[in-house]
């Protein structure tokens, strides 16, 4: 649930999505191995309980019913409610998509509903529980009638593994007998993605009923399944619009997939608002992106240019027609103001401070700046230039000051219009003289007194 996937934890973007498509800030976070760290994620917010699923670490059966056993423990009972249950690694789940499952929960009553996906892939790369529908003539060839294409139970792909090569998995419903082959079962393709609604009422009655007589010796949630169809409750299944939604990652090349998912989303939704060079290679934070479609729709074209492999993250503000060249890395509390040009290869990293550029300033290639920085307007940095500064000693760099050569400026405040080159300059007040005929006169080779220098001796 931790991993993270353009640029924001699994799990807080699952209960993101969750809240805002179910309409509702009630939601119980069930966590074990890294509870602490699942917590610190996502943190206190009204309506949230975090359950602990103590299991998970002491080696006892666990699995999906147990965890649900555990979350419905931190709650009292409301038998009018009702309860969806998703998985913490689904980070491509969106409001749209859970509001819409909502919906159909809604508008079709029954006990149970179940999100299902068209797997797509290589059968044999299919790990996901198999949607085990009624067949349309039971064992003794008689047709299923109004039976078929209900769900019979979500058999789990290693329970499937289990059958022998010739052995036949039989089921029972409405009385009636349904026999499966053990390859048919593999080739399945209809698969459970582990999102559910219950009605509160059936999901507390029949869960109580779970054990672990299966292949993995767990408590499994799609038991409940059949549990309720054997009770003569309601179970129905609806398909996913969308396959991306249901990617859960369980290994790195599911998580590189995921990624290339987000980036296609992210470049969907910006590729008419700015300019991407290559819409394969980028990085614009989820916020930033939000807030580039805010500032066009309210103040018109925002003429923004991103070079390949550019990293925007969280927290950095853009102003109109600002120029960021090929895999330079914003992090932090960065602004840009309008028309500001970043080269290549930049790194400008706030930290736990906020780098000010203010408007049309113009930033060389391979530029490092780092924690409290202020660029005044029309300000130029050459090349290789290096700017530090804290809370406590800020860097202010004046309007239309020039920095260049081999410089290093930490913790200076630098006046308007001043020259400096080839300078490594600490704790400094710059100010700017000028000729009789008013240019600055430039600041070069400066730098700390030396120490040590006891120790040399010339060849």
């Amino acid at each position: 649930m931790l991993h993270e996937l353009w640029g924001e934890p699994a799990v807080e973007r699952v209960a993101t999505s969750v809240s805002t498509g179910l309409g509702c800030d009630e939601q119980v976070v069930v966590v074990g191995i890294k509870a602490a760290e699942v917590a610190r994620v996502l943190g206190k917010r009204i309506g949230r309980l975090f359950a602990y699923q103590e299991s998970l670490v002491t080696g006892q059966p666990a699995g999906t019913g147990d965890a649900v056993m555990v979350a419905l423990q931190s709650f009292a009972p409301d038998a009018d409610r009702d309860v969806y249950v998703f998985l913490g690694d689904m980070a491509l789940l969106t409001p749209a998509g859970v509001a819409s499952f909502r919906k159909a929960f809604e508008a079709d009553r029954c006990d149970m509903l179940i999100l299902t996906g068209a797997y797509t892939g290589p059968a044999e790369q299919n790990y996901y529980g198999r949607i085990v529908r009624v067949p349309a003539r039971d064992e003794s060839g008689a047709s299923s009638g109004a039976d078929a294409g209900k769900v019979i139970e979500i058999l789990e792909y290693q329970d499937v593994l289990s059958l022998g090569q010739d052995e036949r998995r039989v089921l029972e419903y409405s009385g009636r007998r349904y026999s499966f082959e053990r390859d048919d079962l593999l080739g399945c393709r209809e698969i459970n993605t582990g999102v559910f609604a219950f009605a509160e009422s059936s999901l507390r009655e029949s869960i109580e009923q779970l054990n672990t007589d299966n292949a993995q010796g767990e408590y499994l949630l799609t038991d409940i399944v059949d549990i309720l169809n054997r009770g003569g409750r309601v179970v129905r299944a609806v398909m996913a619009s969308s396959e991306e939604e249901i990617l859960a990652f369980n290994t790195k090349s599911v998580l590189r997939q995921m990624e290339d998912v987000a980036r296609h989303r992210a470049y969907e939704q910006l590729m008419d608002v700015v300019t991407i060079a290559d819409p394969g290679d980028f990085f614009i934070a989820t916020s930033v992106v939000e807030e580039l479609l805010r500032i066009d729709a309210e103040a018109g074209p925002l003429e923004i240019v991103f070079g390949k492999g550019v990293h925007v993250g969280a927290g950095v503000r853009l102003a109109p027609c600002v120029t960021i060249g090929d895999r330079s890395r914003l992090s932090g509390q960065v602004s840009l103001g309008a028309g500001t040009k970043v080269g290549r290869d930049c790194s400008l990293d706030a930290g736990a401070y906020e780098i000010e550029i203010d408007q049309a300033a113009t930033i060389g290639d391979r530029v490092t700046l780092h924690g409290a920085v202020h660029v005044g307007s029309r300000a130029t940095l050459g090349d290789g230039i290096r700017v530090s500064g804290t809370g406590q000693a800020r860097t202010s760099l004046g309007d239309q000051c020039l920095i260049a050569g081999r410089t290093h400026v930490e913790s200076c405040l630098v006046a308007a219009g001043a020259r400096i080159e080839h300078c490594l300059l600490v704790r400094q007040r710059v100010a700017t003289e000028r000729t009789p005929d008013g240019n600055a006169i430039p600041i070069r080779y400066q730098q700390p007194a030396p120490e040590g220098t006891a120790a040399l001796s010339s060849l």
